[in-house]
């Protein structure tokens, strides 16, 4: 599941690894989506959560709601957009984000192949037999899509592709039931 809204989401400003709260809408978005937990009987028994402010937050608020402590693992947490963080979408120029494209070091961000490792990682950690709520992120749930989608590896074009593309809303959910599967949109 990706965490409920913030101001930078409205505001449509890079958010990374910036640690943003829940706004008000979020904080409703998290107890709606906690209802629909609730009342969907879908056999939860393990929250694991990146550890940024607004992932927490949402995490706690669904935890809280089905009796259920929340695990925390930075392997979940967004991708670092370095430099470009904070600012508005709209004030990245194409140059710009074709240099960021090409080289997220000069920039001061993660490679890409770092975050799909660390990513990956996780996905090779989890117990696929326990009922999981995870809660990260939209590049990160990209990342997990392009995961089961590509044979588990990585390709700059497929997943700037599938950046393009793919829309995940706030409080969005994904449902995969192993490596080998392929996702599921519950919400």
């Amino acid at each position: 599941m990706r965490h409920g809204q913030t101001d930078w989401n409205i505001g449509n400003k890079v958010q990374g690894t910036s640690d943003v709260e829940l706004n008000n809408a979020g904080l409703i978005q998290a107890n709606e989506a906690a209802e629909y937990l609730k009342n969907g009987n879908f056999g939860i028994k393990r929250i694991v959560t990146s550890d940024l402010k607004r992932t927490a937050q949402t995490a706690q608020i669904i935890g809280n709601k089905l009796h259920i402590l929340v695990d925390y693992d930075t392997r979940l947490r967004e991708y670092n957009f370095g430099h470009l963080e904070g600012r508005a979408v709209s004030t990245i120029s194409e140059s710009t984000l074709h240099e960021f494209m090409k080289n997220p070091k000069a920039f001061d961000a993660e490679p890409f192949e770092d975050a799909f490792a660390r990513v990956s990682s996780f996905l090779a950690d989890a117990d696929y037999n326990t009922n999981t709520l995870v809660m990260s992120h939209g590049i990160i749930m990209r990342i997990v899509i392009h995961y089961l989608d590509d044979g588990h590896t990585f390709d700059l074009r497929k997943f700037m592709e599938l950046f393009h593309t793919t829309r995940i809303k706030n409080t969005s959910m994904l449902g995969i039931s192993g490596l080998n599967s392929r996702i599921e949109y519950v919400r």
